[in-house]
């Protein structure tokens, strides 16, 4: 494990699931997730929006009936070629689950992501509602 890896939080996951950026009712970018944390998502897309812009984000789970769409709003941290990365601010309690679910399903460790999870979600975690 390299160490950036050693620093990080959150177990990152691969995953080339599709996703929606939206700037109020409007959605302004589709894209892929790179790779996702039960935190933050990494959305490559040619569209550009600068750290610290709030938006929403919709990530669509395909492939399974019904079909799933997690949804939240998150801000940006960090821009890169091709693309950047949106901590979760907010996330609905099924949307949260949801999210879980994505990351262990594609983690290379899941059992690492078991253990994070319960630990419990700190201050720093997204904040989610009763359903």
């Amino acid at each position: 494990m390299d160490e950036l890896q050693n620093r990080r939080r959150y177990t990152r996951s691969k995953s080339g699931v599709a996703v929606s950026i939206d700037l109020g009712e409007t959605e302004v970018a589709r894209g892929q997730v790179r790779d996702v944390t039960v935190h933050s998502v990494f959305v490559e897309t040619d569209f550009r929006l600068g750290v610290g812009s709030g938006c929403g984000v919709r990530i669509s789970l395909e492939g399974i009936t019904p079909p799933v769409e997690i949804r939240g709003f998150g801000k940006v941290v960090r821009v890169e070629p091709g693309g950047f990365c949106i901590d979760f601010t907010h996330l609905d309690r099924s949307s949260f689950e949801h999210l879980c679910q994505l990351v262990l399903h594609n983690a290379k460790d899941p059992d690492r992501v078991l253990t994070e999870l319960e630990g419990g979600i700190d201050a720093d975690s997204p904040s989610t509602l009763p359903n």
